[in-house]
């Protein structure tokens, strides 16, 4: 990655905390300021010093749904941790559709059976969706407290490999959409710094948007499609 200079790289982890929405007390979650977040020099050009080592340790790697592009990034502080983008082949996105449906319905969760009939109804033969998930070194998923990540460096990590994975490989012709796992413990902090980043960054190819927090126990899936 990018040799930066030590001071430029003290400035701007200044910055990231400074602004770090992670970092703020949940009883002002309201009043944090996006525009700033996404706007600052940390989101642009800069925010890629962020990132130590960016590797693609596997491209398409066959699994039991499909196949699964994952990667190892160190951030400049030392942290390792991988960033998994598995997918779904199309006859399993449609069956997991249609399971998510059927479980839904049986927990009488109606408005996530109807997201899932309206945005699913007219779904391809060749559409399929991609899932995202983190894990650490230890294994585990929860990416910020314990584990030590600025939203900062979290976003910037899921921007590039969303870059990498979605666009560079052209795979986002034949995308129904994704989904991001999201802990419910850390629901309250992720999920809205995962939904806006799809409405500012992504819109163009997944304007719709849903949540379904009903078909894995402890599990919220944040799920965006075309």
């Amino acid at each position: 990655m990018k040799e930066i200079d030590k001071k430029i790289l003290e400035e701007l982890y200044l910055d990231i905390y400074r602004e770090d929405y992670f970092k703020i007390d949940e009883s002002n979650i309201d009043n944090f300021d996006w525009d700033k977040f996404f706007s600052s020099d940390y989101m642009g050009y800069k925010s890629t010093f962020l990132l130590e080592d960016f590797q693609k340790i596997n491209d398409k790697h066959p699994t039991i749904e499909g196949n699964e592009d994952s990667y190892q990034i160190t951030l400049r502080n030392g942290l390792t941790f991988m960033l998994y983008i598995n997918y779904n082949t199309p006859d399993k996105t449609k069956t997991r559709v249609d399971y998510n449906i059927l479980y839904a319905d049986r927990k009488g969760k109606m408005n996530i059976v109807d997201n899932y009939k309206t945005y699913f109804k007219d779904l391809q033969p060749n559409e399929y969706m991609g899932v995202i998930l983190f894990r650490d070194k230890r294994e585990r998923t929860s990416m910020t407290g314990e584990v030590g990540y600025s939203a900062q460096e979290l976003f910037v990590s899921l921007r590039e490999a969303i870059q990498d994975s979605f666009f560079a490989s052209d795979r986002i012709k034949d995308m129904r959409g994704f989904m991001i796992r999201i802990t419910n413990e850390e629901k309250n902090t992720r999920l809205p710094l995962y939904t806006r980043m799809v409405k500012r960054y992504l819109k163009n190819y997944f304007p719709n948007i849903f949540i379904d927090d009903v078909i894995e126990e402890g599990i919220t899936l944040l799920i965006a499609t075309k």
